[in-house]
């Protein structure tokens, strides 16, 4: 019996989640083979996403800090938390990073071997 092997993708969590047919393969292996590189590219964005997160969030934290008064910092024990940014100052830190990297593309995959023109259910 001739089987093909089906990559579902998984991206998204929870009720933003979406599953799609990734690749359809007459091999294990090459699928296999996919998944791991796939998977490694989207390993590697979301390092890259991470650092530019956290480049914003010290550049956020920086400005927030320069705003509170002395007379805040005697009136409230956080006082981080009451100060804003103004839309002018965010475009100025967004322009010191630069751009939000492009979208995670971190999906999970599974592999499912479906026999070819039979009908049934395979998990």
């Amino acid at each position: 019996m001739k089987s093909l092997y089906v990559v579902l993708g998984n991206e998204g969590e929870y009720s933003d989640r979406i599953v799609y047919v990734a690749g359809v393969f007459e091999n294990r292996e090459e699928a296999c083979k996919l998944i791991a590189e796939m998977t490694a590219v989207g390993r590697a964005n979301a390092l890259i996403i991470e650092e530019w997160q956290k480049k914003r969030k010290e550049l956020c934290d920086r400005a927030r800090e320069a705003k509170i008064t002395p007379e805040m910092r005697s009136y409230y024990a956080y006082p981080e938390g009451h100060v804003s940014l103004t839309p002018e100052e965010y475009a100025e830190i967004n322009a010191q990073i630069g751009p939000s990297p492009s979208r995670l593309d971190y999906d999970t995959f599974d592999i499912y071997q479906v026999p070819i023109n039979e009908w049934g259910r395979w998990e």
